[in-house]
């Protein structure tokens, strides 16, 4: 954990754990973060053109 989250923390929200992995064997590259706080679960995985050009990213978070 050498980079804070790459997301704002709510009022009283603490970090417990974040990860950033790699899903994909071939495209190293292509990294995917988690985010596990005290309220919520945020996932950052990048979009793609043709399967292996990074394009943006795609955030899944249950709170907007």
């Amino acid at each position: 954990m050498t980079t804070p989250p790459p997301i704002t923390l709510l009022p009283g929200e603490q970090v417990i754990r974040h990860a950033e992995f790699t899903p994909r064997l071939i495209l190293v590259y292509l990294k995917t973060s988690m985010v596990l706080t005290n309220r919520r679960l945020v996932v950052s995985s990048p979009n793609t053109l043709f399967g292996f050009i990074p394009h943006g990213y795609s955030w899944a978070d249950p709170v907007s």
